[in-house]
C-alpha cells in the first residue's frame, strides 16, 4: 500500500510579527510539469486535476488554481507577488521567493520557499496544506507516490447564506442540501446579535462572506460545532424576538427580520 501523508491539525512555526524579516530569493526553475490528481470525498466523488511541479524535493501547486478549486476569494498584486487568500474571516497573505505566510497578525514559516513564474505564485504541498487546514471546513490527505489529493469534506449540508433586504425588514435565506424540520432550528438574540443554531447542520464556513452589509445585516460569523452549525448576525438595530419568524422548504431555511410594516 501506498503510504499517504495524512495532513494534522497542528501550527507550523509560528513567529512573532515584530520578528518578521522580509526574505526574497531569485526564482528557482521549476521541473517537469506533472498533474496532481484531487479528489473530493463528498456525498458524490468528483475528480479534478491541477498541475504540478517537482523542485528541491518538494512539490508544488499553483496557488490561485488550488484557491479556485476551494472555492475561496483571492487578491492577487502582480508587481508586489503577493496574494491573499480569503478563508471564512481569515485572511492568509502569501509572498513569492518566500516561506513565511501571514495569517491575520501570525506569521508561520513553511519549511521551503514559496515558488514563481509567469503563471503566478507556486506553493510546496503538503506543508501548505497543513497550514491552512487550520482554517478550512475540511481535511486534506496527500499521497506523494500517486499524486493524488484527497480532500474530505463529507457531510455538509448547508450550501450558502443570502441577505436580502425586503420592503418590511430582511429575509436571510440559507440553501440546504436537505429539509430541517423546524424543531431543529433555534433562534436567540443577545446585544444585537441573532444566532441561529441548526442541529444536524454542517457548513463550509470557508464559503461565507462575513462582512456583506445589507439590510440591519452587518456581519456574518460561522462556527462549525460537533452536533450543530451555529450562524450568529450582528445587527444593526435592536429587534423584539417577536419581529423573527422561521419558516423552511426543502431546500432552504428562513428567517424573517420584520423592522418595519409594509405599506
Amino acid at each position: 500500500m501506498s503510504p499517504q501523508v495524512k495532513l494534522k491539525t497542528k501550527l507550523l512555526f509560528c513567529i512573532p510579527f515584530f520578528f518578521f524579516v522580509l526574505i526574497t530569493t531569485t526564482p528557482s526553475p521549476l521541473l517537469a510539469k506533472d498533474k496532481l490528481r484531487v479528489i473530493f470525498l463528498e456525498t458524490q466523488q468528483l475528480e479534478v486535476s491541477l498541475p504540478l511541479h517537482h523542485w528541491n524535493n518538494s512539490d508544488y501547486v499553483p496557488l490561485r488554481q488550488l484557491a479556485d478549486l476551494l472555492k475561496c476569494r483571492t487578491y492577487y498584486n502582480s508587481f508586489a507577488r503577493k496574494i491573499v487568500l480569503y478563508m471564512g474571516n481569515h485572511r492568509i497573505k502569501i509572498t513569492a521567493l518566500n516561506p513565511f505566510v501571514v495569517v491575520d497578525e501570525l506569521i508561520f514559516q513553511l519549511p521551503v520557499n514559496t515558488n514563481y513564474d509567469d503563471s503566478g505564485i507556486w506553493v510546496p504541498i503538503p506543508s501548505f496544506l497543513e497550514l491552512i487546514e487550520n482554517y478550512y471546513s475540511g481535511h486534506f490527505e496527500y499521497n506523494p507516490e500517486q499524486e493524488t489529493l484527497f480532500i474530505h469534506r463529507e457531510g455538509i449540508n448547508i450550501s450558502q447564506i443570502i441577505v436580502e433586504e425586503k420592503i418590511n425588514g430582511t429575509l436571510i435565506r440559507i440553501q440546504t442540501l436537505r429539509k430541517f424540520e423546524l424543531p431543529n432550528v433555534a433562534t436567540r438574540l443577545s446585544h444585537r446579535w441573532l444566532y441561529v443554531d441548526i442541529y444536524g447542520g454542517r457548513l463550509d464556513t470557508t464559503q461565507v462572506r462575513s462582512n456583506q452589509r445589507i439590510g440591519i445585516v452587518k456581519k456574518i460569523v460561522p462556527l462549525q460545532l460537533e452536533e450543530m452549525t451555529q450562524l450568529s448576525f450582528q445587527l444593526a438595530q435592536d429587534i423584539e424576538k417577536s419581529a423573527i419568524s422561521v419558516t423552511n422548504t426543502d431546500h432552504e431555511i428562513l428567517v424573517s427580520l420584520r423592522t418595519r410594516h409594509s405599506v
